[in-house]
Order: C-alpha cells, then structure tokens, then sequence
C-alpha cells in the first residue's frame, strides 16, 4: 500500500468537512474559495470564507486541523480552533487535532469567534490569541 493519491488526499479532507463541518455553509454564510494538495507529503487543505474570516481545513501527517485568521487587514498567522477553545471557555484541550467535539464546539461558538475578530475587538483578540500560542507552545516543548 503506497501513499495516498491526490484524490483520496482530497475525498479525506472533503468528508471531514462534510461530515463535521456543513454549518459553515448553511445560509451561504462560507464560501470554498481555495485547495490545495501535496501528494509528496500526504497534505491537503481547503480553504472558506466570508467577509470577516478566513478558514482553512487541513490534513497534515495524517491529522486534522481547523484554523481561522481575520479575513483582511491584519497578519498572516493562523489561529488553531484549540486556542479559540482556551479563550473562551478556559478549556485546554489536549491536542489541535480536530475532533467532532471541537467541530461541534465551533459550530456553537462561531457568532462568538465572528464578534471577536469584529472591527472593535480584533486587535485585542489577536493579542490575546498570540499569548496563548506561546502558552501552549511553552506547555508543550517548555
């Protein structure tokens, strides 16, 4: 069994989005605007959006992750669902690694994150997401 083609990369990522994820699209609320894969390294991604975020769905090493960024106007970095997590609920999950419970985690919270990247709040919230990268960071490597 060699490594996976590009397709079934691909059909991984896209069931995890229909499966966990079809909120987002609900309303027209998300768009797909971006796919990527990397057959090489067994990486795919897609990429949704709407005026205010920018998210992007991602196989790595076998795993996946959902990160979120502010659509416009601020720095590149992607902000993982684990870190909205420890912001809002003070909840430290164990890994980033997505799971259902996180899916259905976001698919509450989503007004929340949307609000907190607002034109008021963004910058506050970046700073406050940017700590606890390092946090996390710092509890797993020291």
């Amino acid at each position: 069994m060699g490594s996976p083609t590009q397709a079934e990369l691909m059909a991984e990522i896209l069931k995890a989005l229909s499966d966990w994820l079809l909120f987002f699209f609900a309303e027209d609320r998300y768009r797909l605007v971006d796919s990527s894969v990397s057959r090489s390294m067994g990486n795919a991604s897609v990429t949704f959006v709407s005026d205010k975020l920018r998210w992007r769905l991602v196989r790595d090493r076998s795993q996946l992750f959902l990160d979120c960024r502010p659509e416009k106007g601020h720095d590149d970095l992607w902000y993982s669902v684990d870190l909205f997590m420890r912001l809002f609920d003070d909840k430290a999950p164990e890994s980033a690694v997505l799971t259902q419970e996180m899916s259905v985690w976001v698919e509450q919270k989503l007004p929340w994150i949307e609000e907190a990247f607002s034109e008021e709040k963004s910058q506050h919230t970046i700073s406050d997401l940017k700590v606890l990268k390092r946090q996390r960071a710092k509890e797993l490597f020291g």
